[in-house]
């Protein structure tokens, strides 16, 4: 698969998993796996804090043109997003005792694991806005004078 099909693809389920997740969808609370218990939520979830960063990176392959220093620093936070997001639901099961991340009677671990799961999705979602806003300097501000035509 090439690199531009890559980032269609985890962009795509990067818009899918923000719509299923802000709507409320009760495929959410539906069970992918019975046992043990899986919703499919929290498939998609983990899908999406992996496909968020992995977008952005290949963006940055494809596309950015934001300076070698800060392509391979955003590509490093983003790399360890990705692993991050990679490893979400298993700090769940080890955090919740369980593949669907109830925390019966573990208050502590559960707001470990929600500051968890926020950091791993902020961290993409600030580097989506630090490569847009320099994008836009770029074009704004630091753009080449167009050439003036000659009138000879």
């Amino acid at each position: 698969m090439s690199t531009k099909a890559k980032f269609w693809v985890s962009t795509i389920v990067v818009i899918l998993t923000g719509l299923l997740l802000i709507s409320g969808s009760s495929l959410n609370t539906m069970p992918l796996v019975m046992d043990p218990y899986v919703p499919f939520g929290n498939v998609m979830t983990w899908f999406g804090l992996i496909c968020l960063p992995l977008s952005l990176l290949l963006y940055l392959a494809l596309y950015a043109n934001l300076g070698r220093f800060l392509e391979v620093l955003y590509g490093l936070v983003l790399r360890l997003a990705i692993f991050a997001g990679f490893a979400w639901p298993f700090i769940g099961k080890y955090l919740s005792g369980n593949w669907a991340n109830t925390f019966d009677q573990k208050p502590e671990e559960s707001a470990l694991f929600w500051t968890y799961t926020e950091y791993t999705a902020i961290v993409s979602l600030v580097i989506f806005i630090l490569i847009a806003v320099q994008i836009l300097l770029q074009r704004l501000v630091f753009k080449k004078p167009e050439e003036e035509e000659s009138f000879y």
